[in-house]
């Protein structure tokens, strides 16, 4: 007895329970909603209806960011590094060997062609020097007077004789300046104008001949040597000018003007060397300095979108065009990237809508509601382009339960009344 009463109260409490969260079963037939219209019911997803956002016929609308297409031409700029190098640079050795009496080396300063650097000593130079001053006078006397003798007819010298004063007197001559130029030896000059590299020499020291003494460039007119890759070609001749900056001097721009162009391309690299000349008067740029240079050229007019627009599968690169609100596949091919936007070749015209968001589900035909187009003025109303559609809540366990009738739009459905009066 006792567990038939504790399984009456149970059932009496289930039914109580459900009369309490779905009303009763019977009663109040036809009951209507305290709304004055009837409350559109949500269709389950299972189930097609014209209520979806452009549904006709039960079709599903993807929604999507859509831009504005712009057709203008692209600037492409083209960089490279190089390193500057003096136009002309001598490596200074020494070519005899010597004590240094004398030295004149400023370290990055300009020194001039000829100027003095390195003097050694030249005791026994000049002494070789003043001999072979005196055999030269010698020799040209006995000359002198042989060929004053012939000269008179008188016979008393022979051509045999005469011919031998003339080889002694060019002997001497010949000394004389193997002299002067091994006295000229023991000064170290500079073999062009330019600046001078450091040196560690001193007075005193001990000069071997072969030794390195200093480097001096000319640093009036900077080349540097770089390399474009080949399609810059067609932008870069004999002459041009392109822009070069350092970055050891922000906010300094230079010219180069083109001097030389290699005639092969690079078989690995894909690459072209080229050299330029920079006016580097003022001493602002060293040799060695690395430089930033760069080509601006402007390509065609092309279709402008964004990268997000673009698709990649198997057959190629795409992008979706929105026509009358359906979604179309054009093919593209990227002819330059900047700032997030292609520049394609494609069937696209000025003021043509694509996807730029949204794509991963599309198909082609596919109808197509856009977020709002980038660029563009607002779609009038059915061309499939237009504001975010108004969020729908998730249908809960008596809209799942009652009977689904189709919306009269696509407005948001009405929260039901928490305690239903009846069953419609």
């Amino acid at each position: 007895m006792g567990h038939f009463l504790r399984t009456c109260l149970a059932i009496a409490a289930l039914l109580g329970a459900y009369a309490f969260a779905f009303g009763l079963p019977f009663g109040n037939e036809g009951a209507q909603l305290p709304d004055t219209q009837a409350a559109p019911t949500w269709r389950g997803p299972g189930r097609a209806g014209a209520g979806r956002p452009g549904g006709g016929g039960g079709g599903r609308e993807t929604v999507a960011v859509l831009e504005t297409v712009e057709v203008t031409p692209y600037s492409q700029r083209i960089t490279a590094l190089g390193t500057a190098q003096s136009r002309a640079s001598v490596a200074l050795v020494a070519e005899v060997s010597g004590r240094i009496t004398a030295l004149s080396l400023p370290a990055d300063r300009q020194v001039a062609e000829g100027a003095a650097l390195v003097t050694l000593d030249s005791e026994r130079e000049a002494a070789e020097l003043r001999i072979a001053e005196a055999e030269l006078a010698r020799t040209t006397d006995a000359l002198d007077r042989y060929e004053t003798l012939a000269a008179s007819n008188s016979g008393a010298v022979q051509a045999s004789a005469l011919s031998e004063a003339r080889a002694a007197q060019q002997t001497a001559q010949a000394r004389l300046e193997l002299a002067r130029i091994a006295l000229d030896e023991r000064v170290i000059r500079a073999p062009i104008s330019g600046r001078a590299s450091l040196s560690d020499l001193s007075v005193g020291q001990s000069l071997s001949s072969g030794d390195a003494v200093t480097t001096i460039d000319d640093t009036a007119r900077l080349v540097v040597s770089f390399e474009l890759p080949e399609k810059a070609l067609d932008l870069l001749d004999i002459g041009t000018t392109i822009e070069a900056r350092a970055p050891a001097r922000p906010g300094e721009v230079y010219a180069a003007r083109i001097s030389a162009i290699d005639s092969r391309v690079d078989p690995v690299t894909r690459g072209v060397a080229l050299r330029a000349e920079i006016d580097n008067a003022k001493g602002d740029l060293r040799p060695g300095t690395a430089l930033h240079l760069s080509v601006a050229a402007e390509g065609e007019a092309l279709p402008v979108v964004p990268e997000t627009a673009l698709g990649y599968t198997a057959q190629g690169i795409r992008v979706w065009e929105v026509e009358d609100g359906l979604a179309r596949e054009r093919s593209v091919l990227i002819r330059a990237r900047q700032d997030g936007r292609a520049w394609v070749k494609a069937d696209l015209q000025t003021g043509a809508t694509v996807v730029a968001d949204g794509a991963t589900r599309l198909r082609e035909g596919a109808a197509v509601t856009g977020l709002g187009v980038v660029g563009a003025e607002p779609a009038p109303r059915g061309s499939g382009v237009g504001p975010a559609p108004t969020t729908r809540r998730a249908p809960d366990a008596q809209d799942v339960a009652d009977e689904t009738v189709d919306s009269p739009n696509d407005a948001a459905r009405p929260a039901p009344s928490p305690r239903p009066e009846g069953r419609g």
